[in-house]
């Protein structure tokens, strides 16, 4: 019997999208689960079918960085049972950025950040990443009512979508206490380009509508704690939706009704 193995078709997702995972090796048939709440941490929030193995991330991304990752498990038939499990990101647009990174380019989950902290900038000399999202505005807005409203003096609408088309600027900041933010900048232009980023973005509803050719070298604004600096700046494009349920929708009278008075 071959050791049970588990893949799923995305290793990070926006917050309400699928990914399927699938198990092989072990005895079929298999289920899947998630890991169970430990230690303070609460997970992403998602659910999973436990036949099929696919995965629905949560409506909003949690708040706390450190659950934003789901562990899938998947159990096989076997007497004792065998087990195996892999992780799932869910995140905005940005945090899927830093998942790029740590993909392409083989860093630790400790090495990429979204802007939040310098005091836990490791002491040797490997690049670190941190994404600052200094400038971001809104492009486009809309309200959607969800649903069929039934009749005058119905339910009218159950919910409805309010969405807004976001431009943020990104700026990519390479740290380093050795020369390695220097010598790796070809792999972060590489990254941003490359058929994951692009997969992603295609999968996920964003994308960089524009990457420069060029870093800025700010090296030495530090001083010498970290003597290599350099910045990327990128634009990104994505969507903002959130369904809520108004209920101005019922209490609006009809344009009919006013002028039947």
């Amino acid at each position: 019997m071959s050791d049970l193995t588990i893949q799923g078709t995305k290793t990070a997702l926006g917050p309400g999208l699928t990914a399927s995972f699938g198990a092989q090796g072990g005895t079929p048939p298999y289920s899947y689960s998630l890991a169970p709440f430990v230690q303070g941490k609460q997970g992403a929030g998602g659910s999973i079918d436990s036949a099929s193995g696919l995965y629905t991330a949560p409506s909003e991304v949690n708040k706390d960085p450190r659950n934003f990752y789901d562990t899938v498990i998947a159990t096989d038939s076997s007497s004792p049972v065998l087990t195996a499990q892999t992780t799932i990101l869910v995140g905005r647009p940005w945090n899927l950025l830093c998942e790029i990174f740590q993909k392409e380019l083989g860093l630790p989950t400790n090495r990429v950040w979204t802007w939040n902290q310098k005091q836990d900038m490791p002491q040797d000399g490997k690049m670190f990443i941190i994404l600052e999202r200094p400038r971001s505005k809104p492009i486009g807005s809309g309200v959607m009512p969800v649903g069929t409203p039934v009749g005058p003096g119905g339910p009218g609408y159950n919910s409805t979508k309010i969405w807004s088309m976001v431009s943020a600027t990104l700026d990519i900041h390479l740290y380093s206490r050795s020369n390695e933010a220097d010598d790796r900048q070809a792999e972060v232009f590489a990254a941003l380009t490359g058929p994951y980023c692009r997969s992603q973005q295609e999968a996920n509803g964003f994308y960089l509508a524009s990457v420069p050719q060029n870093s800025v070298d700010i090296s030495g604004v530090d001083g010498t704690a970290i003597p290599y600096h350099f910045v990327i700046s990128v634009i990104m494009m994505y969507k903002f939706e959130k369904v809520i349920a108004p209920p101005y929708f019922d209490d609006v009278p009809k344009p009919a009704e006013i002028f039947n008075r």
